[in-house]
């Protein structure tokens, strides 16, 4: 590594690290980094598109990037032959050939432990709690356990989805490292199946009758889906089954698997320990609205969404129209697309086709105006099986463990608790400085101060039970759309369909539709702008009634009703609308009362507030508890005075 950085860089090498490592996945990226050498590299930073496709404009980051890509090939993260394929195409940019060489010979190492910087983080956390728990008045360690339990309890959310037989189970079981899920136990059905850490164990969910007559009702629009559903409602238990005996509930040929709502499967799995969930989402193309919206909505919330598509079948109009509404409905989503079963094509025909994917992705991106960031990876799972050093693999599980664990997302959530452990420390070391004020002094001034004190705390116990009986109803509060809107929108475009279809025989199905579409966006407009203002104006009210002064920035965006719309669009396109009135209104309300209108829930937002006020007021109306009656008490000058040396340590470890 060193002769060839010496070769790019001659006396513009200076000193570098060369144990620097950044996980570097894509080779595009990493052909444009080792394009870089001493002859073009001001030519190169010069450029926007490329500081800003290798996001930095500093030479010294920009050797230090081409260190990370040479790490990154020799921690199997990168091919070096799919590098070079790039760097053919740089060759104008007067690439030092020395690199293709470099690349020719690369050896990769064998597969290198996976470093998990919020482990790390959280055992530490988790050792500060530990000592500060004997340290804090009891009103302290409450919201120590409560700030500790966010801690211990966050999980990560890995979702698949992609056509059926892509691949899911054999890559679910090479993640695993564990044959558990094969194709004569996966569920058949339209089920959501979530993998998580627990004794071995599977849970059949089932709807109950509400759920599932929603979804008889939906399927009614359906000639083919009303006949699967043309069974009375039959109530289930939740049971727990084996994988032997899960076929029998799962299969499309067991008579329960109609009833079947989701399946939970608890492995004692070392992957899974992380606290890691694996989410199989199928049913993206389903009919059922409510069905096929609860896979989004696990897909919405997931830290990353694999798509799989088979190496002999990729980027089907089924995949782009799943991938580009995807896409444009969840921006900020971690993407990855997983060409699977590589083994059927050359290494060779592996690298044009992911050129190929890529090409065409991006061109169906830019012509819709999307900005997404993703990841491809082309692996076999039984490549892998056979040899777990080879394949792209373990390139696919070191971006995973990246997004999970050393995201920014993942720090700034440390942070936040690391924060509030400071903020706890720091409540505590002021009451125990206030009391060592008091035990400075002497008899009758000690006396006369407490009785003060008592005084003062009442007072401030008055206030803050007071404030506390407001802050508890803000945090219970909720903000929803009423679905009885829907029902009157329903019913009002069903008399007017009903009405237009009389008056104008000539009255299209397209027209019938527009209107439909109109009047569900206007409906939907309206409300999202009065209940964001409704939300914005009860969180001013409570601050000012709290007196909190902090900021805390909760935005509001119409945009993000248009995965709505766009969903909504779709599904009434197929849809033949009668000309009764009656079956107007039953088509319409069996859509309608099915739309997932969670986005008006608000729960990140409302999360995000309800979090903001109760450390705000934690922070704020924090009362110290006279505690002291006399010189012989419990607590003594030099007690407190080793607490807070110990407490000021334990602030310290947290920087």
């Amino acid at each position: 590594m060193q002769e060839l950085l010496f070769d790019l860089w001659k006396d513009e090498l200076g000193n570098l690290d060369l144990t620097y490592e950044q996980n570097i996945f894509n080779p595009e990226l990493a052909a444009l980094i080792l394009s870089a050498n001493e002859q073009n590299y001001k030519e190169l930073l010069s450029l926007k598109t490329y500081t800003n496709y290798i996001n930095t404009n500093n030479f010294f980051e920009l050797k230090m990037l081409q260190i990370a890509v040479l790490n990154s090939i020799k921690n199997n993260l990168l091919n070096p032959l799919e590098i070079s394929f790039y760097l053919e195409k740089l060759k104008p940019l007067k690439i030092n050939l020395k690199v293709l060489e470099y690349l020719k010979n690369a050896k990769s190492q064998n597969q290198k432990e996976l470093n998990n910087s919020y482990k790390n983080e959280q055992t530490k956390l988790e050792s500060v709690y530990n000592d500060l728990a004997n340290l804090l008045s009891p009103e302290l360690k409450i919201k120590l356990d409560e700030f500790y339990n966010q801690l211990i309890n966050k999980t990560f959310k890995i979702a698949f989805s992609g056509i059926f037989n892509a691949g899911k189970s054999s890559l679910i079981n090479a993640l695993l490292e564990r044959d558990f899920l094969g194709v004569s136990n996966a569920p058949e059905t339209a089920n959501l199946s979530i993998i998580s850490y627990g004794n071995e164990n599977i849970k059949v969910n089932f709807y109950n009758e509400s759920e599932f007559n929603a979804l008889k009702t939906q399927a009614s629009l359906n000639e083919e889906l009303n006949k699967i559903f043309s069974v009375d409602f039959k109530a289930y238990e939740s049971i727990e089954t084996s994988f032997n005996e899960l076929y029998n509930y799962t299969s499309a040929n067991s008579k329960m698997s109609i009833f079947v709502k989701d399946i939970n499967i608890y492995l004692d799995n070392e992957y899974l320990k992380n606290k890691i969930e694996i989410i199989d989402t199928p049913g993206l193309d389903d009919v059922i609205i409510s069905r096929e919206q609860q896979s989004k909505e696990f897909l919405k919330n997931a830290n990353c969404v694999l798509y799989l598509m088979t190496c002999t079948q990729a980027l089907s109009i089924k995949d782009l129209e799943f991938l580009l509404s995807f896409t444009k409905n969840n921006p900020n989503s971690k993407l990855v697309l997983v060409l699977t079963k590589s083994d059927l094509i050359s290494l060779d025909e592996q690298i044009k086709l992911k050129e190929y994917v890529k090409n065409r992705f991006n061109n169906e991106l830019k012509n819709l105006d999307i900005n997404a960031n993703y990841e491809l990876f082309c692996i076999s799972a039984n490549e892998y099986k056979n040899d777990n050093t080879k394949g792209e693999i373990n390139a696919l599980k070191a971006y995973l463990n990246d997004v999970c664990f050393n995201s920014t997302n993942t720090k700034d959530f440390i942070n936040s608790i690391s924060e509030k452990f400071k903020n706890i420390i720091d409540l505590e070391l002021l009451s125990l400085e206030n009391q060592n004020n008091l035990l400075k002094l002497d008899k009758n001034e000690y006396a006369k101060n407490l009785e003060n004190l008592k005084s003062e705390i009442e007072r401030k116990k008055s206030i803050k039970i007071e404030l506390e009986n407001y802050l508890n109803e803000y945090l219970k509060s909720e903000f929803k759309f009423q679905k009885h809107e829907l029902e009157l929108l329903a019913k009002n475009q069903a008399a007017r369909l009903y009405d237009e279809f009389n008056y104008d025989k000539a009255y299209s199905q397209e027209k019938a539709k527009s209107v439909i579409l109109q009047g569900f966006k206007d409906l939907l407009n309206a409300s999202f702008s009065s209940l964001s203002n409704k939300f914005l104006n009860d969180f001013k009210e409570i601050k000012t009634r709290l007196n909190i002064n902090k900021t805390c920035e909760i935005n509001f965006n119409k945009d993000e009703l248009l995965g709505i719309f766009s969903e909504f669009e779709r599904i009434i396109s197929g849809l033949e609308i009668s000309k009764i009135e009656n079956k107007i209104y039953e088509q319409l309300i069996a859509i309608y009362l099915n739309i997932n209108l969670n986005i008006f829930n608000f729960n990140e937002r409302k999360s995000k507030a309800n979090e903001f006020l109760k450390d705000e007021f934690l922070r704020i109306y924090h009362i110290e508890e006279a505690q002291i009656s006399d010189f012989s008490g419990d607590l003594n000058l030099e007690d407190n005075l080793r607490k807070i040396e110990i407490l000021n340590k334990l602030k310290e470890s947290l920087k």
